[in-house]
């Protein structure tokens, strides 16, 4: 598991999620890829995280009172 080492327990989850996650995700949002209201699922595929966006699930207010 990379996200765990005997001596220092699952701190170094919080770096692989930075460096697997967090930062691929900004640099989706810097490009323009990935805007406001926007909906991302993250997958896991033979050890690559998968970035999807996804169709923004907003609803106009007249949508939400039916």
């Amino acid at each position: 598991a990379r996200g765990y080492d005997p001596l220092y327990g699952a701190r170094p989850l919080k770096r692989i999620i930075q460096t697997a996650v967090q930062n691929p995700l900004a640099q989706k949002i810097l490009s323009g890829e990935i805007g406001a209201g926007d909906h991302v699922t993250i997958d896991l595929q033979q050890d690559q995280f998968l970035f999807e966006k996804n169709k923004s699930t907003k609803q106009s207010r007249k949508e939400k009172v039916a």
